[in-house]
């Protein structure tokens, strides 16, 4: 089993026995000499089970790591029918459609902006999602692109919507790079004032939004490239998940467990110029003592929701802090609302 003090791992394999669909397609048989040329552009895996071969990871510690090996090899889950769990590279898998936009290796989608009468300038929030909670086959429930559908009807006029979705691994990778995507933050910033360009907004009038695993890349990605944020409970040390949660997001072994070193290298090299707002739960230690090992400035500012029945990190992320993220969010974008709560 993995744990938190695994180095990135590489993976190799020798082909043994298997069935060639077609030129892209290959069939293994998990229980007889599996061992799959990890070269195929598809994957057809025989678990035998209801259960998908994700599934079946949570709790089987071999199946866990050959799990691993498919993703580290940039495998994507995708439908699980009769017993088989299907795979297809991440650069090739199919999107149907008119939800999602791409971007080189990215798909993201923009939600208008709602005009008003003062024709003030444009805005943007930048949505990073969340962990799903889901271990099904299917694609868009364990990486869905919708977090906050509404959120637009409570932020002020004039502001677009930009939703990237975690389109990594399992789950994502919380839009940090893994062994198997190592641009994956560059083509992020990338897309961000791509976007910015063409809408023709503003820095100053752009602010990241995330929560919990969508909270580190907001937060990651508000230092990386300077921008303002509202973060809730980012998770920027994996260890406690990977211990106490038998590594429930499958990161282990696959990206920088500890952010933390990291994200202090930025800060302490940075001329931030942007305020990056924390809401944090002092009643839940882990990630709160991960804050307290961030290096200190000026410009990054946790808020303690102060609220010893919620509990957990889940109740932290949750609609406790919706009123918080909504105010924080409106006093980033708005001049006027930022002046008057000083």
């Amino acid at each position: 089993m993995l744990n938190c003090n695994d180095t990135i791992l590489t993976y190799t394999t020798k082909v043994k026995k298997r069935t060639k669909m077609s030129e892209d397609v290959l069939f293994v048989d998990y229980l007889d000499n599996y061992n799959p040329d990890l070269n195929v552009n598809k994957l057809r895996i025989n678990m035998h089970s209801e259960k998908n071969m994700l599934q079946i990871a949570v709790d089987n510690a071999t199946v866990n790591k050959d799990f691993k090996v498919l993703m580290a090899n940039d495998y994507i889950l995708g439908e699980h029918i009769n017993g088989i769990s299907y795979f297809q590279k991440r650069k090739t898998f199919p999107f149907s459609g008119s939800d999602f936009q791409i971007y080189k290796d990215l798909r993201y989608g923009i939600q208008p902006k709602i005009d008003q009468r003062a024709h003030k300038e444009d805005k943007m929030v930048v949505i990073f999602n969340h962990f799903s909670g889901s271990f099904s086959s299917r694609l868009k429930d364990r990486m869905p692109n919708n977090i906050w559908p509404d959120i637009q009807k409570s932020l002020i006029k004039d502001t677009y919507i930009l939703r990237i979705m975690d389109y990594n691994l399992s789950h994502g990778s919380g839009y940090i790079n893994t062994v198997n995507f190592l641009d994956f933050e560059d083509q992020i910033q990338e897309l961000i004032f791509k976007i910015m360009d063409e809408k023709k907004i503003r820095k100053e009038n752009v602010a990241l939004w995330g929560s919990s695993k969508g909270a580190t890349g907001a937060f990651y990605h508000a230092i990386l490239g300077d921008f303002k944020a509202v973060a809730i409970d980012p998770i920027l040390d994996e260890k406690w998940y990977v211990e106490s949660k038998n590594d429930i997001h499958f990161l282990s072994g696959l990206r920088q467990i500890d952010l933390v070193p990291k994200i202090n290298k930025m800060i302490d090299s940075s001329e931030f110029k942007f305020k990056k707002f924390v809401i944090t739960n002092s009643h839940f230690s882990f990630n709160n003592k991960t804050l307290n090992r961030l290096s200190k400035s000026n410009f990054i500012f946790p808020v303690d929701i102060d609220m010893p029945n919620a509990y957990d990190h889940l109740h932290v992320v949750g609609y406790n802090s919706k009123i918080h993220s909504l105010t924080l969010l409106n006093a980033s974008l708005d001049e006027a609302i930022s002046n008057a709560l000083k």
